[in-house]
């Protein structure tokens, strides 16, 4: 399992990123690094389901192509709170057009697995999709 591209990428978020991210939710650490972890994997398993739909794929490289340029997490942390951040609508729009009809079901999933708020889970799970867009 540590070989594996989950973990490489969980890895690359500093531990003072995810104390940051944490208390702007008002979190704990360890559920925000779960959820994040898990908003991850949800995103990858999104893009892998759409890999044989063409249209769809188009529409994930279109939203893809309109997220903003540099998303650094240590500025963008206090974003995660507002429903209006670029970073929160722009993962919305890419979760939504990834899982359609799961985006629900992922999100409380990611809130179950993770012990986050279901609106701690939502913000996490959706920057997660800014980050994959």
């Amino acid at each position: 399992m540590s070989n594996t591209l989950l973990p490489s990428l969980s890895s690359t978020l500093k531990p003072s990123t995810r104390e940051e991210i944490a208390r702007a939710l008002g979190e704990p650490e360890q559920a925000v690094s779960r959820g994040l972890d898990l908003a991850t994997a949800a995103v990858f398993d999104g893009l892998k389901r759409q890999t044989s739909d063409p249209d769809a794929m188009h529409k994930v490289i279109d939203l893809a192509s309109k997220a903003p340029e540099n998303i650094a997490w240590a500025v963008n942390a206090g974003q995660l709170t507002s429903r209006s951040s670029p970073l929160i609508t722009g993962g919305k729009r890419f979760l939504s057009s990834l899982l359609g009809s799961g985006e629900d079901a992922t999100l409380n999933a990611v809130s179950r697995e993770s012990g986050l708020r279901a609106a701690s889970a939502s913000a996490v799970l959706r920057s997660g999709g800014a980050i994959g867009a």
